[in-house]
């Protein structure tokens, strides 16, 4: 009885080139899909370069995958962890969608741009100032990753991240317990998380950014 012969299809070769490929760029990034095609994942031949421009809304390479989330930022509660991971070269969209928050009942309820007095303590009364963020508006969205300094959010704003690192945001106030407990209020806000995917020839199997992301891939 004579054994039949396996075929490989052509479809079956590319997928384990794809596999191999994207495994090599997964552990050593966009030199080796230069080496292979001669051309940088990025388009240009500095990496360094590609990531200090900016990338337009509308023409965001294949490479790139962008990721939403829309989360509620209380104003009663101290940092409040937003459950993503961001990794380092990731760029990160924080936007104000909607809601009213204050630091207090005898305050105007504001947005996340802070008071409307535009209180800032660094200004007037220096080595006094509690907020994590002295000199930003008393009651303005504000943001830190894990181990970093926190910094000014407001209605908008566009950063990157320089190292893997989970990310928390929270009203620019005292975040003592005792001092949160007459704030009212919360707002909603998007994340967006731009990074570049890490296989090139199966997007599908790109790292998921975050535990959120991880969650929803489960589902789908």
């Amino acid at each position: 009885m004579s054994k039949k012969k396996k075929s490989v299809t052509v479809l079956q070769v590319l997928s384990i080139v794809g596999i191999i490929v994207s495994f090599l760029v997964f552990l050593f990034g966009d030199n080796v899909f230069e080496q292979i095609t001669g051309n940088s994942i990025f388009g240009v031949s500095d990496k360094s370069d590609a990531l200090k421009t900016t990338i337009p809304e509308s023409e965001n390479p294949a490479t790139l995958d962008i990721v939403k989330f829309n989360i509620t930022v209380q104003a009663d509660s101290g940092w409040q962890d937003t459950e993503i991971i961001v990794n380092e070269g990731d760029w990160i969209e924080i936007r104000y969608l909607s809601g009213k928050w204050n630091t207090g009942d005898s305050y105007p309820m504001h947005d996340g741009e802070g008071s409307s007095s535009k209180y800032i303590c660094f200004t007037v009364a220096t080595s006094k100032c509690a907020e994590p963020v002295p000199d930003a508006v008393r009651g303005t969205l504000i943001a830190k990753f894990s181990s970093s300094e926190p910094f000014a959010i407001g209605n908008y704003k566009r950063f990157k991240a320089s190292y893997r690192s989970a990310l928390f945001v929270a009203i620019n106030d005292v975040l003592e317990s005792t001092d949160l407990q007459d704030n009212t209020g919360a707002i909603k806000i998007e994340i967006k998380i731009t990074t570049k995917s890490s296989f090139l020839l199966f997007p599908q199997l790109a790292i998921l950014s975050s535990k959120n992301k991880l969650r929803e891939y489960l589902k789908d």
